[in-house]
């Protein structure tokens, strides 16, 4: 009988990481050799271009593909060509995964039917990788809570999209894909989110069901987020003063605005901007 092939199994490793069930880092090596995870694993790719072999199957993945990599996985990466490949990999313990799908709605029959590899949009690559810049500036012991709640941030982000990406196109009703995509553009990022139910023809209490039931998520949730988002790339690459994108985001006082944009990303709109800008 042959004998069976040893497996490389990578974990997350320290004491500190483990409490936190989260372990974050940039990958910018020529090579990772065929190895096994016991914790799931989201990674984008930042820069060049990296071949990946995964259960046997070869693929490319380039600068703004995200992939998806669970225990059930055996996967291998090489830099294509002369430029090494950099890619941002987020771990999360298998326990902590579970939660965060709970929290969507999702059982664990679910999320093992994902695509685990799709494309992020500009705003969703730019969100990730300020996030990665501001956690790797930080002390993850003496700043526990901001560095906690920054990868918990990425978690959900990463999750989000693979979610979006992953609900079957015939499940949706159209009629609630069009609302979504309406809705959740600079256009209408001032309105009022009792305005906005009115621009789907149902009720408030029908058209909250329905968000939940399809997108897994509280409809003023999901557009709040994608507010924060937008507000990441006009605080990046605009001159807008901070109280300017407050009011076209609709929030009525400055105060309020950075108090959910800093609920969410762990700094203040000035301090995030300062970061994306000086590439922390």
């Amino acid at each position: 009988m042959r004998e069976e092939r040893k497996k490389e199994v990578t974990t997350i490793y320290s004491p500190y990481k483990t409490k936190i069930g989260m372990e974050i880092h940039l990958w910018d090596a020529k090579v990772a050799t065929a190895h096994d995870h016991d914790f799931y694993e989201f990674a984008l790719c930042i820069k060049g271009e990296a071949k990946e072999w995964r259960n046997g199957e070869i693929r490319v993945l380039k600068r703004g593909q995200a992939t998806l990599t669970t225990p059930n996985d055996r996967h291998a990466l090489t830099s294509k060509g002369k430029e090494i490949a950099q890619h941002i990999n987020l771990g999360i313990a298998t326990m902590n995964f579970y939660e965060l799908a709970q929290s969507f709605g999702l059982g664990k029959e679910e999320i093992e039917n994902f695509e685990n590899c799709i494309k992020l949009n500009d705003d969703e690559f730019d969100y990730i990788v300020n996030l990665s810049n501001r956690i790797f500036s930080l002390d993850m012991e003496r700043e526990e809570t901001l560095y906690k709640n920054s990868l918990k941030q990425m978690a959900f982000t990463f999750f989000h999209s693979f979610l979006s990406r992953n609900e079957p196109v015939s499940v949706i009703p159209q009629w609630l894909k069009d609302f979504v995509s309406k809705v959740c553009s600079p256009e209408y990022y001032g309105y009022k989110v009792k305005d906005l139910y009115a621009l789907s023809n149902y009720s408030q209490t029908s058209l909250s069901a329905y968000f939940k039931k399809y997108y897994h998520t509280s409809f003023v949730k999901y557009f709040t987020e994608s507010k924060m988002i937008y507000a990441c790339n006009l605080l990046k690459n605009t001159n807008f003063l901070v109280l300017d994108i407050s009011t076209r985001l609709g929030f009525s006082s400055l105060s309020h605005f950075n108090h959910i944009f800093k609920d969410m990303m762990g700094v203040s709109p000035t301090e995030y901007r300062n970061s994306a800008r000086n590439g922390r």
